[in-house]
């Protein structure tokens, strides 16, 4: 058994940018002088930063949950809860204060 598989690699690479997707709306990147000329309602750049800020630590958890798992002598995979994801998207989209 592999420590860590393409398809858990595949998973955390959803995550992060789903993550830097959810919280681009809470964590904001400094405002510049082109942010006051061009107003947009999806911006890359906050949700880079967002992604930056936020991913590590969701992600690091998760796999630390892995790690313990294993450390215990537990087979662990880790997997997406997609109704999970969806709900954090859609609550994203409709302006939601509640994550």
């Amino acid at each position: 058994m592999s420590f860590i598989s393409l398809i858990e690699v595949l998973y955390l690479i959803i995550l992060t940018f789903t993550i830097g997707y959810i919280f681009s709306g809470y964590i904001k990147r400094p405002v510049t002088e082109t942010d006051i000329v061009v107003d947009k309602y999806f911006n890359w750049e906050d949700i880079k930063f967002a992604t930056m800020i936020a991913a590590p630590a969701v992600v690091l958890h998760e796999l630390a949950h892995k790690f313990v798992a294993i450390s215990l002598g537990l087979d662990a995979v880790l997997r997406i809860f997609w109704e999970g994801l969806g709900l954090a998207i859609f609550l994203k989209l409709i302006s939601s204060p509640f994550l």
